[in-house]
């Protein structure tokens, strides 16, 4: 009878008792515990070892269970031996290269080329040049790590019809070599050293690559270098249009100048060509390439093209970049209309992400601007002075030293005055009022009285900087025009001590040098305390350099541009004295000596400054004067200057 299989329906389930495991009592000691074994350790015994009986684990019957000392210890290599056959198959793989030979013989001219000790090196390149020219031979060897600097170094040295030769061969990979990490150091040089039509026929060859181009780190930096500086405005405008669309980059078109021009005939085409310009900008933002002036040019285009929604999405995206924009012209332009249209918390977050550049950008061509356009619309002036001013205070002479950074001195105490500031750019930043919502009067007013105090009492402090030349004393002479109260008196008695001092003299020529090589020296003793360099044994018999000629000097109160500024200050003692304000020329009269008189009177500008004092002073200040006059009549009746006979007929001596 066949044997059905039982269905898991009837199999009867089992009770919780019968589930318990059952432990045979014959093979148990009664009154003894059983060693604890792990659960699933079927290979191991209750001390954890190896079973026995386990065949896998048995001893080696040939061999026994140890295994012998030779077999233990592993073959000694020979590590020189190694490297040596390493070396060698390295050479082997090269020399089944082609040009190998040549490479070879090349970087051995190219040692004695590069010295500067090298007597003729015209004669070392044409032979360099002689041994590497051929069919795409200069091709192959540039893109190379190690042939690269010889091709550099020919582009740099050789004499100009070399340089013409290889640069023509080199043109036509002119793109592929901008990309290359080591070739495009010869595009450089290609740019640095060639011919005008070679550059010519080099951005000729970039044309329909620059998109690619810009987004690529090498090649970016090249762009930048050949727009800014060797690129035609034509040219200029064949590499923007590029930006615009597909339809550019193989034909151009001399009519297309700016964005507005590629829609003016067809309006339809708008929208496609802002979005594909918006592309390419994203893309160069999320590389973070914006350091880049074509970059910058095409940017303030879009920025005015664009509708509102597009133009907050990419001021998002390059209010942390700033800084960066900050270096060119249209880049400025940019940033200024990037802080423009930000709400009043994104104002604040730009403000606050310049600090770490703010001194660079305060003595920058086109940098300074955007800060001046930050000091003339931002409405909350204490953040611009937790910002701004307290930064700049704590480097005001480095700034007030520079041509850029004077502007921005000169705006806190006079903005747009049409004396300091060209109209252009008055009406310039004029535009970003249009954006704030603060009186134009009031803020300036509460600008002007956060930056008296410090001002005032930095001229009291170091007076002979602030008079050292005529452009700083006009800065100078700004700050004090409406300045009151006990900072100008400070101020005043400052510039008295030195004006009044006999032995004050001033180049005639005024440097501005002075606060560009503390931060030189700064920086230099930075770096002798990271690295200890070793100390220079001088040679006793070594001929001693020739001193620096000193510039010549003159006295402060002689010098043209100092008498106009010091003219000018005495001039406007005529508002303070209405004022009840100090004067000028009453902290001259107190700081005045006989021997300081003396001195006067003997030089006609310096006398003409005596009697601007007389002519602009208080009663008492008048008095004063025409009495150091009086005791010094001869001495005026000797001089032969205009000066002094006019000195003598106003105070009727």
């Amino acid at each position: 009878m066949a044997i059905k299989n039982k269905r898991s329906s009837d199999v009867k389930p089992e009770s919780p008792a019968e589930k318990r495991v059952k432990f045979d009592k014959s093979n148990s000691t009664q009154g003894q515990k059983k060693p604890f074994t792990k659960p699933g350790a079927k290979k191991f015994g209750a001390s954890g070892t190896f079973k026995k009986g386990n065949p896998k684990f048995q001893k080696d019957k040939k061999f026994g269970n140890k295994p012998s000392i030779e077999s233990a210890v592993p073959e000694k290599k020979d590590w020189n031996q190694l490297k040596k056959d390493k070396k060698e198959l390295k050479l082997k793989r090269k020399q089944t290269k082609d040009l190998f030979e040549l490479t070879v013989q090349g970087k051995k001219i190219y040692e004695k080329l590069k010295c500067k000790e090298t007597p003729d090196r015209n004669v070392l390149a044409k032979e360099l040049h002689t041994l590497l020219k051929g069919e795409q031979n200069y091709q192959k060897l540039v893109l190379a790590h190690d042939t690269a600097r010889v091709v550099q170094c020919l582009l740099k040295f050789a004499p100009a019809e070399i340089k013409r030769e290889i640069s023509e061969n080199l043109i036509p990979i002119i793109v592929q070599m901008s990309t290359s990490k080591y070739a495009h150091f010869c595009v450089s040089r290609m740019v640095k050293y060639g011919t005008p039509d070679i550059k010519q026929k080099i951005i000729d060859a970039m044309y329909g690559n620059v998109v690619k181009m810009i987004n690529h780190q090498h090649s970016s930096a090249i762009l930048d270098n050949i727009y800014i500086s060797w690129a035609s405005s034509q040219q200029k405008a064949n590499l923007r249009q590029e930006f615009y669309g597909d339809l550019y980059k193989k034909s151009k078109d001399s009519s297309v100048k700016c964005i507005a021009d590629t829609y003016k005939e067809a309006p339809h085409l708008k929208l496609a060509i802002l979005n594909s310009v918006k592309a390419t900008l994203n893309h160069v933002v999320n590389k973070k390439l914006v350091d880049n002036s074509l970059v910058h040019s095409v940017l303030v285009d879009y920025l005015n093209e664009c509708n509102d929604e597009d133009r907050t999405e990419m001021i998002t995206a390059y209010s942390p970049f700033i800084p960066s924009l900050a270096s060119t012209k249209d880049g400025v332009r940019s940033s200024m209309i990037c802080f423009w249209n930000s709400i009043v918390k994104d104002r604040r977050a730009i403000v606050k992400s310049l600090k770490e550049h703010l001194i660079k950008l305060c003595v920058h061509e086109h940098g300074h601007v955007l800060i001046l356009a930050i000091i003339n619309s931002m409405d909350d002036t204490k953040a611009l002075k937790k910002a701004v001013f307290d930064i700049i205070f704590t480097q005001i002479e480095y700034i007030a030293s520079n041509e850029w950074g004077k502007k921005i001195i000169e705006w806190f105490v006079s903005p747009a005055d049409t004396t300091l500031f060209h109209p252009k750019i008055t009406e310039f930043l004029e535009e970003g009022l249009k954006f704030s919502k603060k009186d134009k009067i009031v803020r300036r007013t509460e600008l002007f009285e956060a930056v008296e105090q410090p001002l005032c009492e930095a001229i009291a402090k170091n007076p002979t900087f602030w008079l050292r030349g005529g452009h700083t004393a006009l800065a100078t002479a700004a700050i004090l025009k409406n300045s009151k109260g006990d900072a100008l008196k400070l101020a005043f008695d400052g510039l008295a001590d030195v004006v009044c001092d006999v032995e004050w003299k001033v180049a005639e020529k005024e440097s501005e040098q002075q606060a560009d090589d503390k931060a030189k020296e700064e920086k230099e003793e930075k770096d002798k305390k990271k690295i200890n360099k070793k100390k220079v044994i001088i040679n006793p018999l070594a001929e001693a350099a020739p001193a620096a000629q000193a510039e010549p000097t003159t006295y402060g109160v002689e010098h043209a541009g100092l008498h106009i500024v010091l003219k000018k200050i005495l001039k406007g003692d005529k508002e303070k004295k209405e004022q009840n304000q100090a004067t000028f020329s009453a902290a001259l009269v107190k700081k005045m000596t006989p021997e300081t008189v003396q001195l006067w009177f003997t030089l006609n500008r310096a006398s003409f400054l005596f009697l601007n004092a007389f002519e602009n002073g208080t009663e008492d200040t008048c008095a004063l004067l025409k009495t150091s006059a009086a005791a010094h009549k001869k001495l005026l009746k000797k001089q032969n200057h205009s000066a002094a006979k006019i000195i003598l007929k106003k105070l009727e001596l």
